[in-house]
């Protein structure tokens, strides 16, 4: 077994179910060229565990919890008793022995058995040490130790051998890339060190609209989420944003993307790196509006500070995380937060809560556009919708398996009602272990135009030698009936179909259709 990982992930839960407000974690790293800011600042965020984000093929966030088993026995036997989330019923995970590792079912040989110190010598190159670096790292920590049936110790030589040419950086990283993307997992990315630095100097602001990728256009999908109206109309097509032309975004992420099905979430990612900014300062955007034919406008917008609590931790710095609710009717409550870092927990059970006391029939939670965070934050979310204890998964180390448990906190009463949950293909990583889960139970309906990310792996993020960054999967995510949401995503249970024309005339079709269907479905069985 893994003893320092096993370890990191018991004290980082002993962390959140003790109340430590200090421990927070985020999504993912992207890959394109230098619009990895968002990302980066989001990555390397240590949470409950391990890493979990959103980024196709190439993504982060952290993960983990646990159960009464070795690791609640151990703390029991330092605290003297229970542990405050067995005494309090505030949450639970559960650790078991070996036994349910990828390696356990897999036809393949595990690979991880090899001498490091046989492996042949690289051929000379600029970036051969850096290769072997990320190269070692996957070899001691990828959780599947089958390697998913390939080669590893041979795509060491040959990408090894693809460097001996190769001086530029930014080509090199794209053959190290290329090799993790042969194992065909999310959260496996390599950023060189330019991109790695830059994400600190870029600002805490942002242009204070959203944008989707929607048949092969960025819209922008609400305006002035902020700050003093932007001039850029909803249903807007963006064509630039400073010096960036939205068309070389998406052809260098096209080129990049190790998966044709997560390019559009990557052209997402990216395009949100180029709206963040220093507050203040204002930027040129072009863009095609609706209300002139098409016609392509400039408008200088003013750079706004989100709002929200700023979380500083980490290659993360100042996240907004935010969390907004409001009555959609006398009856129906809606519910959305922007990231799950700690700093949200309370204020969602402080919104909860009044739900409760307000005898509200229907809650509507939109996790559109999430792409993560803590992931053992999932714990005290779910709890808040159950009324007893409830599996949540598992995350599948190499050589353990972490259980996750739910259960109603000691002195609140949880909603249960009718919950519809709202995605998208940015919904991703603990925002997909979320909804796994709950789907699972029949707790949720789930609406969307599209499945969600399909990334959500627990990964850890490292500094290379040359000051770039590796993150790397360590587990993989298992709902309580046992289905992946990592790679195909989750198919929404009712898809609503969207187009540019619905923003363009102000409608929301997927929270639209929602509405309409007043929480009919009902509550999970056996629950309340």
């Amino acid at each position: 077994m893994h003893q320092p990982l096993r370890g990191f992930i018991r004290r980082q839960i002993r962390r959140l179910v003790h109340g430590d407000r200090q421990v927070v974690a985020a999504p993912p790293l992207v890959g394109e060229p230098r619009l990895v800011n968002r990302a980066v600042r989001l990555a390397g965020i240590v949470a409950t565990g391990l890493l979990f984000g959103s980024c196709p093929r190439h993504s982060s966030v952290e993960h983990g919890s646990e159960r009464k088993g070795p690791v609640a026995a151990a703390n029991e036997a330092e605290s003297g008793g229970p542990s405050r989330a067995d005494a309090a019923g505030t949450s639970s995970a559960r650790e078991d022995a070996p036994g349910g590792s990828p390696a356990a079912a897999s036809p393949c040989p595990r690979r991880d058995g090899l001498s490091l110190e046989s492996l042949p010598d690289l051929p000379p190159s600029r970036h051969a040490a850096v290769l072997d670096a990320v190269w070692r790292t996957v070899w001691a920590r990828h959780y599947d130790p089958t390697f998913g049936c390939v080669d590893w110790p041979a795509k060491r030589l040959i990408y090894g051998d693809r460097l001996r040419q190769v001086d530029d950086v930014e080509a090199a990283y794209a053959h190290i890339n290329a090799m993790l993307g042969e194992l065909g997992v999310s959260h496996l990315v390599a950023l060189p060190p330019y991109r790695a630095s830059a994400a600190r100097g870029v600002g805490d602001g942002r242009l204070p609209f959203r944008v989707r990728w929607i048949q092969g256009q960025a819209v922008v999908t609400q305006t002035d989420r902020f700050g003093p109206p932007s001039g850029v109309p909803a249903g807007a097509v963006l064509t630039q944003i400073g010096e960036v032309r939205v068309a070389d975004i998406e052809r260098r992420t096209v080129a990049a993307a190790s998966s044709r099905a997560h390019v559009d979430t990557l052209i997402v990612n990216a395009l949100d790196d180029v709206l963040r900014c220093v507050v203040g300062t204002t930027r040129r955007v072009d863009f095609l509006d609706p209300g002139a034919a098409d016609r392509t406008e400039s408008r200088r917008v003013s750079c706004q500070a989100p709002p929200g609590r700023r979380v500083d931790f980490g290659h993360l710095t100042g996240l907004a995380v935010d969390v907004q609710s409001r009555m959609l009717d006398h009856a129906t409550a809606y519910l959305a937060f922007n990231v799950w870092m700690l700093p949200a927990v309370d204020e969602l059970r402080r919104r909860v809560a009044e739900f409760v006391t307000r005898e509200v029939g229907c809650l509507v939670l939109d996790l559109r556009g999430n792409p993560g965070g803590v992931g053992a934050m999932v714990i005290p979310v779910a709890s808040l919708f159950v009324s007893r204890t409830t599996p949540l998964g598992q995350l599948d180390m190499r050589d353990f398996t972490q259980r996750l448990d739910a259960r109603p906190t000691a002195n609140e009463r949880p909603f249960l009602g009718p919950v519809a949950v709202l995605v998208d293909s940015q919904t991703a990583s603990t925002s997909e272990i979320f909804t796994a889960a709950m789907l699972a139970h029949g707790r949720i309906r789930v609406y969307g135009a599209t499945s969600t990310a399909g990334m959500a792996l627990p990964s850890l993020i490292e500094r290379l030698p040359d000051g770039g960054l590796l993150q790397y999967a360590v587990g993989r995510y298992r709902g309580p009936d046992g289905s992946e949401p990592e790679g195909a995503g989750i198919a929404p249970n009712v898809t609503v179909p969207v187009a540019r024309a619905d923003y363009v005339a102000g409608r929301d079709p997927v929270l639209e259709r929602a509405l309409a269907d007043r929480c009919s479905f009902g509550t999970l069985a056996g629950q309340p």
